[in-house]
């Protein structure tokens, strides 16, 4: 059922997701939702780009969710930060559940979710790639960040991820959501959570049990294009708003150590990225790391004199 104005009922959690041009995978991850183990929260389907197509969609989907499809004035395409801020004048519940909307949640995400979330802690929950054999950034993505940590472990303010977390709404609202001048491609997560981190101080951990699942359809070259792109244009930015985050993505690392600087602006992708389906396992994380460290070197590099 869509409710357009308003819902009375008690809510626990508000759940999240911004959608761009991909109706099929928002379906799948709003029917996962249907499935839940709870049932007092509402879902924010917040568009970016033209909604009438996709409401009407969803109407004839007959979804018994309670939710609320929004989109940016004149159907504007705004970037993910400003598509998850259209919920901000909305949200009602103490807690916030976001999460992308190619993701499939398991049953039991949301009640996973509310187990570990407090006034003054985030669940940070996981988010599996079902084609990990297959595809090998996937594969690549499988080893990094909280996927490295035990269920319940404490960890590092930056490894949070709006494709999964569960963090008090007081967050959200108060700091008026994500930066909205971050339109391309990373950081936008590691931005906001910079903000939470100085302001609220809360602990941050790693929820093995609150899983959502997603099947990897980018490529190596694509993705390394993006860190790029990254470190062209919303790094620098980051770094100019909080100029004391040197460590976020190893960059005072990365600075500091002029020889390692400059051998990572070298063109490494265009040398290991033709060979790298034949290394040994061990070694395909150690190149791509390599590789997108370069890239965002590279990307840095091309914008900010150093």
């Amino acid at each position: 059922m869509e409710l357009q104005e308003t819902y009375s009922f008690t809510t626990v959690v508000d759940v999240i997701i911004p959608s761009f041009n991909n109706y099929s995978s928002l379906i799948k991850t709003l029917r996962s939702l249907e499935r839940q183990t709870v049932s007092n929260f509402f879902v924010y389907i917040c568009i970016d780009g033209a909604s009438e197509e996709i409401e009407q969609k969803l109407l004839n989907e007959r979804l018994t969710l309670q939710y609320r499809v929004m989109t940016h004035p004149n159907n504007e395409h705004r970037g993910r930060n400003a598509t998850r801020n259209l919920a901000l004048p909305y949200v009602k519940s103490d807690y916030i559940i976001t999460i992308d909307s190619d993701a499939v949640a398991s049953p039991t995400l949301i009640e996973e979710h509310l187990k570990v979330v407090s006034n003054n802690v985030i669940s940070v929950g996981m988010f599996c790639y079902t084609n990990t054999n297959d595809n090998l950034w996937a594969k690549y993505l499988s080893t990094r960040g909280n996927s490295k940590r035990h269920h319940l472990d404490e960890i590092p303010y930056y490894y949070f991820k709006t494709g999964n977390v569960c963090f008090p709404s007081s967050y959200f609202t108060q700091l008026g959501g994500q930066d909205e001048q971050m339109k391309h491609y990373g950081g936008g997560d590691t931005e906001f959570s910079i903000r939470i981190h100085n302001t609220f101080h809360p602990k941050y951990v790693n929820n093995a049990k609150a899983i959502v699942f997603s099947e990897m359809d980018k490529d190596i070259a694509s993705a390394l294009q993006q860190f790029f792109e990254f470190g062209a244009i919303n790094l620098p930015y980051i770094l100019q708003k909080h100029p004391s985050e040197q460590q976020i993505f190893s960059i005072d690392k990365l600075l500091n150590n002029r020889l390692y600087f400059h051998v990572l602006k070298l063109p490494i992708t265009s040398l290991f990225i033709p060979i790298l389906s034949i290394l040994p396992t061990f070694l395909q994380e150690r190149v791509l790391h390599l590789c997108v460290a370069s890239q965002i070197v590279r990307g840095y590099s091309s914008r900010v004199k150093v």
